[in-house]
């Protein structure tokens, strides 16, 4: 029996081909791809996203939340409070520096 590579798992997960994975960053209880990190340039050019939730279940959690208006929530929140704005602005910047570490 072959197993399939976490390329394959992450395909499967997310219904398409994967064109720039780069590793699994966090595996459920199960060893599954949970979350995986992208490559920052493809082909030369700046490649958007550098995590991508893959986790099935998780997934369709977010898409319920997005369905309920936690967007606008998390956007209003940005927007009235200094403390929330700070810790979202903070981790934008990690995500800039782990790109350029890449």
């Amino acid at each position: 029996m072959d197993l399939l590579s976490d390329e394959e798992i992450v395909e499967k997960q997310l219904g398409r081909k994967v064109k720039n994975l780069r590793r699994v960053v966090k595996r459920c209880k199960y060893g599954y791809p949970i979350v995986v990190e992208s490559f920052p340039l493809k082909d030369g050019k700046p490649f958007p996203t550098l995590y991508w939730l893959t986790c099935i279940f998780l997934r369709r959690e977010i898409s319920r939340l997005e369905s309920e208006g936690w967007i606008k929530k998390f956007e209003d929140r940005i927007k009235s409070d200094k403390e929330f704005f700070e810790k979202v602005r903070k981790a934008h910047e990690e995500v800039r520096k782990r790109r350029v570490k890449i």
